[in-house]
């Protein structure tokens, strides 16, 4: 491909990829945060906003914050639920200020937006998700997310503001596309979708209920292990459809006591 074609696929490349890029914060409280959030989308050329469970954010604040954004803010989703925001994702970053055990995969931000790119870029729903202003995300929605990304700060002032934390990694994000000419061997990934890995996750806890590994002190922490196990693989949906396979086997042969005819792990 010559020169300004490739330029030409590469523009083209990333005008679909921006469609595929979703932010999504988490009960927002602030209006203002909200529309501000909206601008920085608009600013980096993204298009797709959800909120779940916010509070009013159509007000007179959320659209002066927003500015030319506003129809971006007007055509916001709004969901009740963090598992029906990223549901579609077959990558979902979540952000943390906060590091600790549960808290992992942890990577920098630019490497965080490099992976959300290149996903976007090769066919792949993403998904970007911001918790509360004061709290951030819980554990159990960190657990919803394939990896988590940091931002660094300076220990005095540690905590950016919501919009801040959305511009940062969307600017990143579009700093990967920038240099887009041909992004390779991405095009053919085809990332297992949010649910998807949830209904497996599912399989899972109930294959390890049914072999005694998990018991009734430990059943959280250790499906939350395996998911940050699992989410650093950004797995496809043949990986997840293998899986979900094999776990539907292992249930199969406990239940039977390994006898009887072999059933189809898929």
């Amino acid at each position: 491909m010559s020169g300004p074609d490739r330029v030409s696929a590469g523009a083209e490349q990333v005008a679909r990829a921006r469609e595929r890029v979703s932010v999504v914060l988490v009960e927002p409280q602030s209006p203002g945060n909200i529309g501000a959030a909206a601008r920085a989308l608009h600013n980096m050329g993204l298009c797709r906003l959800t909120l779940v469970g916010p509070g009013e954010f159509q007000g007179l604040e959320a659209r002066r914050m927003a500015m030319h954004a506003q129809p971006l803010l007007e055509g916001a989703q709004v969901v009740s639920s963090l598992e029906e925001g990223v549901a579609e994702a077959g990558l979902v970053v979540g952000t943390s200020r906060r590091l600790g055990k549960n808290r992992r995969p942890v990577v920098d931000v630019r490497e965080a937006a490099r992976r959300a790119a290149q996903a976007a870029l090769s066919g792949n729903q993403v998904a970007l998700v911001f918790g509360r202003e004061d709290k951030g995300l819980s554990t159990a929605e960190m657990g919803r997310c394939h990896l988590l990304a940091r931002i660094p700060t300076a220990d005095e002032n540690p905590s950016l503001n919501l919009a801040q934390a959305v511009l940062v990694m969307v600017y990143e994000i579009w700093q990967v596309w920038e240099e887009v000419a041909d992004p390779g061997g991405y095009l053919s990934r085809d990332l297992a979708p949010a649910r998807e890995t949830e209904e497996m996750f599912v399989d899972l806890g109930q294959l390890l209920g049914d072999i005694g590994f998990v018991n009734e002190q430990n059943p959280e922490d250790i499906v939350l292990a395996l998911r940050r196990l699992l989410g650093r693989a950004e797995m496809e949906r043949r990986d997840v459809q293998i899986l979900r396979g094999i776990f539907r086997q292992v249930r199969w042969a406990v239940s039977t006591g390994g006898g009887g005819e072999r059933k189809s792990p898929t």
